[in-house]
């Protein structure tokens, strides 16, 4: 599933390569630096849907794990934890195959420290997004049931993720979703760590305004021009991140699996148990069977 999810990212930044190809890409002009905050909203999204994947591993292992935490194996904790840390080096590796891909091929700041931001990101990214459809799969039990969660959970990411629909055009009674978004945070993050960087400090046109080029195109998306908001949404990234993963804890130890009850068991199958459980030959059992079964000589 891996290998599968490192060739996705590969094509996906090759597409993200040509479409956004630094030749083309200027820095002239408010509507240039829009194209440039859709290049990083293409890398938050595709991170993000790369942990989709999540969803459907941990609802293929949790009837192993129901069976072993109620034989009292080991606790919720033991099986969580490990699963939240082995995850951690993929993501590294997935947003070291992205970044090294597109970011300066796209031809975003080439200062080394905002390269290392910018992948940083990508990596809590990616971490907060396989937290949450761990969480949804706790939570669902059901593939089903996980993949509408999920798939609503990605609609609100998006939509309120402060790309789509700025923050100046969103309602004021749906503003908290706009504040609970996880995405929000990250795309603020990576828009103020690019557009407060050298390559955008120049001021376009005096006698409009005397804001850099890239203060300007923060202000047009409703984005914080102040350059705290990078450490902002990674503190606000790692929360997520510690959250999600209690909370799949949390429901791994307090949830029972959907339409538990007692199965019904074949004579095939309970043979079949037998035979494993006592050692006698399988040949013998049927032929015995079959004596039984079968009418005697004379009757």
């Amino acid at each position: 599933m891996n290998v599968t999810c490192l060739y996705q990212l590969i094509i996906l930044g090759t597409i993200a390569m040509t479409v956004f190809l630094r030749t083309e890409m200027h820095r002239n002009s408010v509507e240039d630096g829009v194209i440039y905050m859709g290049a990083m909203f293409l890398g938050l999204v595709t991170h993000l849907f790369n942990a989709f994947a999540e969803l459907a591993m941990s609802i293929a292992k949790l009837p192993i794990f129901y069976k072993q935490r109620d034989l009292l194996f080991y606790p919720s904790w033991a099986y969580g934890l490990p699963t939240w840390l082995l995850k951690i080096p993929i993501s590294f590796l997935e947003c070291a195959v992205w970044i090294c891909m597109t970011y300066y091929v796209i031809g975003f700041d080439p200062n080394i420290e905002r390269f290392f931001r910018h992948y940083l990101l990508l990596v809590l990214i990616s971490q907060m997004a396989s937290g949450l459809f761990r969480v949804l799969a706790a939570l669902g039990r059901d593939m089903v049931v996980a993949d509408t969660f999920g798939s609503f959970a990605q609609l609100v990411l998006l939509v309120l993720g402060g790309f789509l629909i700025a923050r100046d055009n969103i309602k004021a009674w749906w503003i908290w979703g706009y504040w609970c978004s996880p995405l929000m945070y990250a795309q603020n993050a990576i828009a103020v760590n690019e557009f407060l960087g050298h390559s955008w400090r120049m001021v376009v046109d005096p006698t409009d305004s005397n804001d850099t080029l890239g203060v300007q195109v923060l202000k047009s998306r409703g984005i914080f021009v102040d350059p705290n908001w990078y450490w902002i949404g990674v503190g606000a990234l790692l929360g997520y991140i510690m959250l999600f993963n209690v909370l799949f804890i949390v429901f791994l130890d307090l949830l029972d699996p959907l339409g538990k009850g007692q199965n019904v068991v074949s004579e095939e199958e309970l043979m079949e148990k037998h035979v494993n459980r006592t050692g006698e030959n399988v040949e013998l059992l049927l032929l015995g069977n079959d004596s039984e079964n079968s009418p005697s000589n004379g009757q």
